[in-house]
């Protein structure tokens, strides 16, 4: 008798730095079992990176999580405001931008670290440079905005502000009409307590972007909330965490089959027989779906005539997208 299944733990993931892939020949990386991710770093708005350390470098090691990114030219990279206390909107940034070759990634927890400001007395602090970063995604041509967070104690805040659409056109992102396009920032807030943010408190400095839904693309924009009065091209930088890959495979669906399965019956050790239509799903290297390697419960006859059953753990394939590679990949523009 076959067994009914429930639904069980989602598929792991791998996490994938954003140096990894802008490193990779062509800015494509090409993962074990196929699937291509593309990145491409951009001086978006004439805020450029000129030292010798750029944006996409890792944070330290290679194996590190995070990737850098880092501006050297100073009012360019500092966001617009139409009155003193309107709202900030990123014209000039430096940017990672991430895209999946026909397939999708996550980012729950996006994490950006060391944004941070100028160490200053409160006096002084309208005259440092101080750190603003966001982050948005594309999901079948559609910008997706996350939820962001900061710990109550940060020295950083979620801040309202905008993008220039120009800005994000530059980067390939179409955000329909209008001029900006709202969304909020992780930036530096704190006017008591004004300082670059050491490595054994990057806490302070911390603040994460959450995507709920599956992305085909990421972009993630680095500014400046104010530049420093006394050298408004002095270096400075932030750090992003990588992104999210499901693990599973290239997949196939069968045709849909009549099937008795096994159910449990509620309070009871037993099962019933009910029919049910189900659509097989294999993994299959010449399928146009992705699918992620999950766990599941069924349920198994124990034998010897009567009702009995019992559980087990199962591994199984469920479609999550489709998957649809193109040739000749790249990040354009």
């Amino acid at each position: 008798m076959a067994a009914a299944m429930v639904v069980g733990a989602r598929a792991a993931t791998t996490s994938v730095p954003l140096h990894r892939i802008i490193a990779a020949p062509g800015g494509v990386l090409r993962l074990a079992d196929g699937r291509q991710l593309g990145a491409k770093v951009y001086d978006l708005g004439g805020c450029t990176s000129t030292h010798t350390t750029r944006t996409g470098a890792p944070r330290g090691a290679t194996t590190s999580n995070f990737t850098l990114l880092l501006q050297h030219t100073g009012p360019p990279c500092v966001v617009h405001r139409q009155e003193p206390n309107g709202t900030p909107t990123v014209v000039g940034a430096q940017a990672i931008r991430v895209v999946a070759n026909g397939w999708q990634f996550t980012a729950p927890a996006l994490t950006v670290e060391d944004v941070d400001a100028n160490t200053k007395p409160p006096a002084e602090a309208k005259s440092g440079w101080r750190d603003t970063i966001t982050a948005l995604g594309v999901t079948a041509g559609s910008v997706v905005l996350p939820s962001v967070s900061v710990a109550a104690d940060a020295l950083v805040g979620v801040t309202d502000s905008a993008v220039a659409t120009s800005t994000l056109a530059e980067a390939g992102v179409s955000a329909g009409g209008g001029d900006t396009m709202a969304l909020q920032s992780v930036t530096y807030a704190s006017w008591s307590n004004v300082r670059n943010v050491g490595p054994d408190e990057r806490a302070l400095g911390r603040g994460v972007f959450s995507f709920d839904t599956p992305l085909n693309e990421l972009l993630v924009l680095y500014s400046l909330a104010q530049a420093e009065a006394a050298d408004d091209r002095v270096i400075t930088g932030a750090y992003v965490s990588g992104v999210e890959v499901p693990d599973g495979c290239q997949c196939a669906k069968g045709k849909p089959e009549t099937r008795q399965v096994l159910v449990p019956q509620p309070g009871t050790d037993e099962c019933s027989t009910v029919t049910r239509t189900v659509t097989p799903v294999s993994c299959d290297l010449q399928g146009d779906h992705w699918c992620e390697t999950g766990s599941s419960t069924q349920w198994f006859s124990t034998g010897g005539g009567g009702r009995a059953c019992e559980s087990r753990r199962t591994t199984v394939q469920r479609v999550v997208a489709s998957y649809r590679p193109v040739d000749s990949f790249a990040v354009s523009p």
